[in-house]
C-alpha cells in the first residue's frame, strides 16, 4: 500500500515570519505602489506636456498664416496665435514674431511648462520645462 503524498506546498520563509500568503502579498503591495504612483504620474506628465507642445505649434501655425495676409501687423499675428492657445495660460506664453528675409515671417511661441510630478520637478532644478512651438512661411 501507498504512502499518501501531502499537497501543500512549504510556506515560503517571508510566509513563515508574516503568518499568511495575505500579509505577504500586502507587503509586496505596499513596496512596488509609490513606484507604479510615480509612474503614473510621469505619464500624466508626459501626457500633458505632448499636448502643449501641439497646442503651441497649432497656435504659431495660425499666427504665420495671418502673417502671410498682414505680414507688418505684428499685434495681430500675436492676439490670432493667443486665440489659438486653447487650454493654456496666457501669463506663461511669451511670442516672437520675425520676418528673417524680405519673403518670409516666423512666429515663435514660448510656455513656462509646470510639472505636476514633484520628482520630476526636482530632476530639472524644481523649473518647469521651456516648451516652444515655430512657424515660419512664406509671403506671396
Amino acid at each position: 500500500m501507498a504512502t499518501p503524498v501531502s499537497t501543500t506546498p512549504t510556506p515560503s520563509p517571508l510566509t513563515r515570519f508574516l503568518g499568511s500568503e495575505r500579509a505577504t502579498s500586502m507587503v509586496e503591495f505596499a513596496l512596488v505602489l509609490p513606484m507604479l504612483i510615480l509612474l503614473l504620474s510621469s505619464v500624466l506628465d508626459l501626457s500633458r506636456a505632448m499636448y502643449t507642445h501641439t497646442a503651441l505649434q497649432a497656435a504659431a501655425q495660425e499666427g504665420a498664416r495671418y502673417g502671410i495676409i498682414a505680414p507688418n501687423d505684428a499685434n495681430g499675428i500675436q492676439s490670432t496665435a493667443q486665440q489659438a492657445l486653447i487650454g493654456l495660460d496666457p501669463a506663461r506664453t511669451s511670442f516672437a514674431v520675425t520676418r528673417p528675409s524680405s519673403d518670409q515671417v516666423a512666429v515663435e511661441i514660448r510656455y513656462d511648462f509646470p510639472l505636476a510630478t514633484p520628482l520630476i520637478a526636482l530632476l530639472f532644478d524644481g523649473n518647469g520645462l521651456e516648451l516652444r512651438g515655430t512657424a515660419r512661411m512664406l509671403l506671396y
